[in-house]
């Protein structure tokens, strides 16, 4: 459901604008009050009920001797996160291979122990761990 606040404050911003174009000033002064505090408000709930961490996922190894993909799935399982949309492709000329994916965790600590393990890892030629949402 990521983006359904951005598509629906697009179609907000789209509706005060027809607003203001024929007149409407009032009828736009509320709509735009009353959108911002339902996004505020939902803002807040968000974060009081969310209860998974997301982080995009890009690691690069040479070609030879790189794990493959049920080994980094097992990596970053005993690490506390769960993959989707795995993805492997060869970089350079196939000199490395390159994973991308999303990871989820239920704990954000999880994270810190997950690039602590990637960074002594000397398979690894290059990752990013990069947090997706607020």
């Amino acid at each position: 459901m990521r983006g359904l606040t951005t598509a629906a404050s697009i179609w907000m911003t789209a509706t005060i604008g027809i607003l203001i174009g024929v007149g409407f000033y009032f009828p736009a002064a509320v709509t735009t009050a009353l959108t911002l505090s339902a996004l505020t408000l939902l803002r807040w709930l968000e974060k009081k009920m969310r209860s998974e961490h997301e982080a995009q996922l890009h690691l690069r190894q040479l070609r030879n001797g790189a794990l493959n993909e049920p080994e980094i799935l097992e990596l970053v399982r005993r690490h506390g996160f769960s993959a989707t949309g795995l993805s492997a492709h060869g970089t350079d000329e196939g000199r490395y291979l390159d994973f991308k994916g999303v990871l989820t965790t239920k704990d954000s600590a999880n994270t810190h122990r997950l690039i602590e393990t990637l960074a002594n890892d000397e398979r690894f030629v290059e990752f990013a761990l990069v947090p997706l949402g607020d």
